[in-house]
């Protein structure tokens, strides 16, 4: 009790009555083990119960893709010139070889390509599009326009 106040800080409680002893509460049954067996009767079904429709897996997924013609799949390149991007059969191809500008599919190293006009052959090179696209500094030769026909 606070001498102040007079007012009791705990329960209030006679001091002639004696604590109770504390009582244990009685341990939680043991939760019984949950059965692994599945609900279905064999594995889990093929169809909706609702819908009826087949179910969506993974694997069904993968499965009904649309196949897509092989051949059809050609590889695409984009010009270095106009940025129009074609199939790699229909452009030229450029590579470094000395520092200088060389077309040919055979040449190792990175290629740039470009359509088959002397526009943008042109513009490819005054843009500098050759050295930047092939990481390197190139000289063009004047003699690389007569492979391209006119605009």
């Amino acid at each position: 009790m606070c001498p102040r106040t007079r007012h009791s800080w705990g329960r209030s409680r006679k001091k002639s009555q004696p604590r109770s002893p504390r009582t244990r509460r009685p341990p939680r049954p043991t939760p019984k083990p949950k059965s692994r067996r599945s609900p279905w009767p064999c594995s889990r079904p093929s169809r909706c119960r609702a819908t009826s429709q087949p179910r969506r897996t993974a694997r069904t997924r993968v499965l009904r893709r649309p196949k897509t013609a092989r051949s059809a799949a050609r590889p695409i390149r984009t010009c270095a010139g106009c940025g129009r991007k074609a199939p790699q059969q229909e452009l030229v191809r450029f590579a470094a070889a000395d520092g200088k500008l060389a077309p040919g599919r055979e040449l190792a190293g990175r290629g740039v390509y470009t359509c088959r006009r002397l526009a943008c052959f042109e513009r490819a090179a005054s843009r500098n599009a050759f050295s930047r696209v092939l990481r390197r500094t190139v000289v063009v030769e004047p003699g690389l326009e007569s492979l391209y026909t006119g605009s």
